[in-house]
């Protein structure tokens, strides 16, 4: 939660300290179901399938296996 908190003040920095970013509009309806399939269509499914590969025999043991022996339950671990 703390890297998306932190994404979030980054980018409310780089658009107020932008001028670049004036003429954008606030929001775009458009852009918001785009962003959604993009999200949900395509990284949503690439992290499942990638996090399925790792769970085959050769990568979980080498790899995998330390992500599930963390006690954090986050995924960036």
């Amino acid at each position: 939660d703390d890297f998306i908190i932190l994404h979030a003040f980054m980018a409310a920095i780089a658009c107020y300290s932008s001028t670049l970013m004036d003429s954008l509009p606030l929001f775009n309806f458009r852009g918001y179901i785009y962003a959604l399939i993009l999200h949900m269509g395509l990284t949503e499914s690439l992290y499942y399938f990638i996090h399925r590969t790792f769970h085959s025999d050769y990568l979980f043991q080498k790899y995998h296996s330390l992500h599930h022996l963390s006690v954090v339950t986050q995924s960036y671990t």
